[in-house]
């Protein structure tokens, strides 16, 4: 099992939103960085009631899986310390964001990745929703943004196995080929839960290969996730897979053309041949360092006797 922290953005009864918990080595630009993907997330809140949103983004730093909901999709309603953080003092209902990271380096391996649901009952006896709960209870009463984002109150947490049910992925998918290169083009596909399991496992093929990548289910609309900073995400009512732009803030391919793959595609995949090649090579090298001194070792000893 791999390491997580959890991570959670929210508000509290009477507090606007802020972060509540992160990992402990979750600086201020880590924490920008975080909140970037995060707020693309929470667009359009009064969709969140349909629907959640479900995202995986990384970079050579950190991993990032989560949900953005409404926090009545997250908790036990029947219990009272649960069902309390469902509404703030003026009684509108409440999102966040919930989600853990791990981390990405050398002493980290990713080799699961938590599954996602669309199923309304999934968060019900979660991880993420015990985390939540133990978490935010405690500050739920605060009552100014200022002791409520002190650093002894916002919760800096450790790195620890969870159990989540995770995704083993067996291969990537060409089809669902992501991008993870061209900051200025999103690659966006209709929102079924056939093609969500599709590029979710596709996207974790890529975290355990450490290849950075974004990733967002479940989008309203194209232009919003145009605004946001996914270069991949399903889209609510899209009828085929598109190419956005973000500069012309259009739909510069989609799948009814002619082509069967557009430049942007050829690119993208050439580019995972290229880098994948370039990890090949490394390893090769890295093994056959190792076997000339795995040999040299025996010559020597061989001399000796």
């Amino acid at each position: 099992m791999s390491e997580w922290s959890p991570l959670i953005y929210g508000r509290t009864y009477e507090v606007d939103f802020r972060f509540l918990a992160v990992p402990y080595d979750f600086d201020t630009s880590r924490k920008e960085w975080a909140l970037h993907y995060i707020r693309g997330m929470l667009q359009s809140p009064a969709s969140l009631k349909k629907s959640s949103r479900w995202a995986i983004f990384s970079d050579d730093q950190h991993c990032v899986f989560g949900v953005a909901c409404q926090v009545e999709k997250l908790v036990n309603t029947s219990v009272l310390n649960e069902r309390q953080l469902c509404k703030d003092k003026a009684g509108r209902p409440l999102y966040v964001f919930v989600g853990c990271v791990a981390k990405m380096n050398k002493s980290q391996n990713i080799n699961d990745i938590p599954r996602f649901s669309l199923e309304e009952q999934y968060l019900y006896n979660h991880p993420l929703q015990k985390a939540f709960v133990d978490i935010v209870n405690p500050q739920w009463r605060a009552t100014s943004f200022r002791n409520s984002s002190s650093s002894k109150s916002l919760k800096k947490l450790s790195y620890s196995k969870v159990n989540f049910y995770s995704y083993q992925p067996r291969y990537i998918n060409v089809r669902y080929t992501l991008n993870e290169f061209y900051d200025n083009k999103v690659l966006a596909w209709p929102d079924n839960l056939e093609t969500d399991i599709e590029v979710w496992e596709t996207a974790c093929q890529y975290i355990i290969a450490r290849q950075p990548i974004s990733l967002c289910l479940g989008f309203d609309s194209p232009s919003m996730i145009i605004k946001s900073p996914f270069l991949n995400g399903t889209i609510v009512n899209m009828n085929r897979k598109q190419i956005l732009d973000r500069t012309l803030k259009t739909t510069i391919y989609n799948e009814d053309s002619k082509s069967e793959y557009s430049s942007i595609e050829y690119s993208i995949y050439e580019r995972f041949i290229e880098k994948f090649l370039q990890y090949f090579h490394l390893i090769l090298n890295k093994f056959l360092q190792y076997f000339r001194h795995f040999l040299g070792k025996i010559l020597n000893s061989s001399r000796r006797k």
